[in-house]
């Protein structure tokens, strides 16, 4: 993260006051120390830090808007919020309104988010390896099932292979890298603390003959 030289103006969707318009504000950048991470990816909660950020009435990257409504955990320190889901990759300047003419300018960057297409299987006992398929899963950090840490084996950008953790409860698979976390819309069957689940019963041998 690094601070914005002077803006001038920055376009604004549609909005009450032109708060865009920095021609005579105070720049009090300084107050702002940081965010939780260097890249952040759209829709993906942020963490700011800094001074008097209770008193940060509305924040926009690039020209979107988050108001002080959305924010989250608010104090004087920091607070978090969540990047805009139609906002673009690359750099974006952030810019921090304050009460009156009093303005903080900052940036990131915004890098796609991983998103999951598919699972399979959806069921597994410890050690079995689970196959996701979906987009930008190379950025994907760490693999959570119930709650569990899981191991990534294999990974590409499209693919990514992790086995079923012990003691895992069944729930969504949870993908967490620098553009933020995910969580699968399908549930992952833990047989280790399930085993009556259907999805764990053994498969049958469709090869074997009746007697």
């Amino acid at each position: 993260m690094g601070l914005a030289g002077p803006i001038v103006a920055l376009a604004i969707n549609s909005t009450n006051e032109d708060e865009a318009i920095t021609i005579g504000m105070t720049d009090v950048s300084s107050r702002i120390t940081g965010f939780s991470s260097e890249v952040t990816g759209a829709g993906a909660p942020l963490t700011v830090t800094g001074s008097q950020m209770d008193q940060v009435q509305r924040v926009f990257i690039g020209n979107l808007v988050v108001p002080k409504k959305a924010f989250n955990d608010v104090s004087g320190s920091g607070f978090t919020f969540n990047v805009p889901s139609t906002i673009g990759v690359g750099d974006q300047e952030v810019l921090f309104v304050w009460p009156g003419p009093e303005r903080g300018f900052t940036s990131i960057e915004v890098v796609p988010l991983q998103v999951i297409n598919s699972i399979h299987p959806v069921s597994g006992a410890p050690g079995d390896v689970i196959t996701i398929h979906g987009d930008n899963l190379l950025i994907v950090e760490t693999v959570e099932v119930g709650g569990v840490a899981a191991a990534i084996t294999e990974q590409t950008d499209e693919l990514l292979k992790f086995t079923v953790p012990a003691g895992a409860s069944s729930g969504a698979v949870v993908l967490s890298g620098v553009a933020g976390t995910v969580e699968s819309n399908q549930e992952i069957t833990a047989c280790e603390s399930d085993p009556t689940n259907i999805d764990c019963a053994p498969a049958l041998n469709l090869n074997s003959s009746f007697e």
